[in-house]
């Protein structure tokens, strides 16, 4: 709605659980705010990974995963739907010397009173700037989720910084381009991240 901020905060956890397998957990905290503030626990996010194909000098093959993720209900209904959605993309990425293409999308299952099922899509090209500095856009597209949304697209841009070793700071932000007006006018992103 017009007037009004939604967003979320949390921790996302991944861990290899094997070669070409990732294990991912989302534990959110989800807010609103515009006439009425409100925070709540978001849905949980559990996905799985794996990269079924590799890229390999001198040929254009990427590489590509398939990465379903399930959001699992526990949150309140203001923040979700009270019912098991299920997201199942694949994403490729194609490294070219300091430059990365990468993108995908996938189908997102949306049950509940409402709800409609939905399409994403994005592509996204990034440039290491020496060995601390990343830099990229993209652009993604996402259908209706619900009875009462429209299509909806944006485009961002962002970059990262390595602090150390093990780690990094990651931001990224753009307008919407499509529908902004009733589906959002900007998004904003930013996260510590840690590797060990």
């Amino acid at each position: 709605m017009p007037g009004e901020t939604d967003g979320g905060m949390g921790f996302d956890i991944n861990y290899g659980g094997a070669k070409d397998l990732q294990l991912t957990a989302g534990l959110p905290l989800d807010y609103q705010t515009g006439q009425d503030d409100h925070v709540g626990i978001g849905n949980v996010e559990l996905a799985i990974k794996y990269k079924f194909l590799h890229q390999s000098d001198g040929t254009l093959v990427p590489d590509v995963a398939f990465f379903p993720r399930a959001f699992v209900p526990t949150a309140g209904k203001r923040f979700g739907t009270r019912r098991l959605s299920l997201l199942l993309p694949l994403w490729a990425q194609k490294d070219f010397g300091k430059w990365s293409l990468f993108g995908g999308g996938g189908y997102t299952i949306n049950p509940g009173a409402g709800q409609r099922n939905f399409w994403l899509t994005g592509i996204g090209l990034s440039r290491a700037i020496g060995d601390r500095v990343m830099l990229g856009a993209e652009i993604y597209r996402q259908t209706a989720d619900a009875d009462d949304a429209r299509r909806f697209t944006a485009v961002n841009f962002g970059g990262s910084y390595r602090l150390s070793k093990h780690w990094s700071l990651l931001a990224s932000g753009g307008p919407g381009i499509e529908h902004s007006r009733s589906q959002g006018r900007s998004v904003f992103y930013a996260a510590l991240k840690a590797d060990y």
